[in-house]
């Protein structure tokens, strides 16, 4: 699926669970440190959104999504996580 249409769900890689909603809306909770932040997400393109927090940073990534794997790719091409789709 295109990235567009394949993020929305909730993904978790290791103890980091990220939560993809439809309205624009994301969630990031780490289990270990047990912390959440929130913020919105945009896409600039087909494979790249910019996520801004509630902190109002702002951090852009590049997307490989297929039907159980979402790969988040920081802008200097350094893996930020690859997650695996919850059922």
């Amino acid at each position: 699926p295109a990235p567009q249409e394949g993020i929305v769900g909730t993904w978790v890689a290791g103890s980091q669970v990220v939560e993809i909603k439809e309205d624009g809306n994301i969630i990031f909770t780490d289990q270990l440190k047990e912390q959440s932040s929130t913020g919105s997400y945009r896409f600039m393109d087909d494979k790249r959104i910019k996520v801004t927090f509630a902190d109002s940073s702002s951090e852009e990534f590049k997307l490989s999504v297929s039907a159980n794997k979402l790969t988040v790719t920081r802008a200097d091409g350094t893996i930020f996580a690859k997650y695996s789709r919850v059922k």
